[in-house]
């Protein structure tokens, strides 16, 4: 696993640590709607100051959805570009373990609902059809207004609390 960090082989002047780290090591729990499509990329800058390894940078990774208003698949990536934390260092000789911070800030960058885009139409709730694609024949039923009741109530003074 690549996001652990010497610290006994780290200089004094800021090192770059890049590379790829597969998703299966993360252990991310995305659920059904969800899934990793390659590995994680990162750009880390690292450095040991004073008592603390400081770590900024940034990473990606591309994710596959299930949108919440159509049911198709598509792929967003997630970039994160300010990726940056402190880490207290007791010794010179240290591993340091990054994989639960970035993890941490994948899924925090993640959406609530994952929609395709902002114009999905979504599903016809009659029939089911994706109204992205094609438009469903279905004689949509006429709005009731629920409200309307209230309209035609008529209450005297002393039940609506009036004198």
């Amino acid at each position: 696993m690549s996001l652990l960090i010497d610290t006994g082989r780290l200089r004094q002047e800021p090192e770059i640590v890049r590379g790829e780290e597969p998703v299966s090591s993360l252990d991310l729990e995305l659920g059904d709607f969800m899934r990793s499509e390659d590995a994680l990329q990162y750009d880390f800058t690292v450095q040991c100051v004073s008592n603390e390894l400081i770590v900024r940078g940034k990473m990606q990774i591309n994710i596959i959805y299930y949108c919440s208003r159509c049911g198709d698949d598509f792929s967003k990536k997630i970039l994160i570009p300010d990726f940056f934390r402190s880490y207290p260092l007791e010794s010179n000789n240290e591993l340091i373990n990054l994989t639960v911070d970035v993890r941490e800030n994948i899924l925090l960058a993640l959406p609530m609902v994952a929609v395709c885009s902002p114009e999905c139409r979504g599903l016809c709730s009659v029939c089911g059809v994706n109204l992205n694609r094609k438009k469903c024949k279905c004689r949509r039923p006429e709005k009731k207004n629920v409200w309307g009741v209230l309209d035609n109530l008529h209450l005297s003074r002393e039940m609506r609390g009036l004198k």
